[in-house]
């Protein structure tokens, strides 16, 4: 069963091994790996926007360092004068 994300991007297959064969050719298998083939594909892309969100939230932190850095030296040139 294809992982499609819902960009419309493909990520890879999902599949099934057993000692035993079965029959996934029956709706109800079917409908089994289509679901747990989009339940991959939404994990995959909420972990992207985890890692997305955290390296924004990095980013905005070291900003605001420097802003107070920038601050305290504006401060102390203004207390010198």
């Amino acid at each position: 069963m294809p992982i499609v994300l819902s960009n419309g991007d493909y990520f890879g297959n999902l599949c099934a091994i057993d000692a035993r064969p079965a029959k996934v050719s029956e709706p109800r298998a079917v409908s089994m790996f289509t679901l747990f083939a989009q339940l991959v594909a939404l994990h995959l892309e909420n972990e992207r926007r985890r890692e997305s969100a955290e390296a924004a939230l990095l980013d905005e932190r070291a900003v605001g360092e420097l802003r107070e850095q920038l601050i305290a030296i504006l401060a102390t040139i203004y207390a010198i004068r």
